[in-house]
């Protein structure tokens, strides 16, 4: 489904490096997603604890403070927070604990291309809409 049709869905992107946050963003939001960055998970929680909530999480797994790890279990056990579906990527590889099994949508390992981004961003929002489909009545 083309990110138009995803109705300008908001997707926050966690990540330490600027350079990364600047490249994912670009990428997202020349395929209609809003985005909001973050540099560490704390920087996230002000963002997910904020009125206007991600619809997804892109999340980089090493950071300093608040890793990757400590956000998705944060996320994942926040009755508000935890259907916000959340997309790893990392250079760890298989070098730590599983986000998959901790509760993340899908994990992309670094150098990540520009299509697996948007693929897995897309398939995030389209599992979690079949799983929490909106209200009928809603906007049409």
């Amino acid at each position: 489904m083309p990110a138009e049709q995803q109705e300008r869905k908001r997707v926050l992107v966690v990540d330490d490096c600027e350079a990364t946050r600047d490249i994912l963003t670009v990428i997202l939001e020349v395929e209609g997603f809003e985005v909001v960055r973050a540099a560490n998970g704390q920087e996230a929680l002000g963002h997910l604890r904020g009125p206007a909530r991600p619809d997804l999480i892109l999340l980089d797994l090493m950071m300093p403070g608040m890793n990757g790890y400590e956000l998705l279990s944060m996320v994942k056990q926040d009755a508000q927070l935890a259907s916000i579906p959340v997309v790893v990527f990392s250079a760890i590889g298989d070098l730590g604990p599983d986000p998959v099994s901790l509760g993340a949508a899908v994990c992309l390992t670094k150098p990540i291309s520009e299509d697996s981004v948007i693929d897995c961003v897309i398939a995030a929002l389209n599992a979690a809409l079949a799983r929490d489909p909106p209200p009928a009545g809603g906007d049409h």
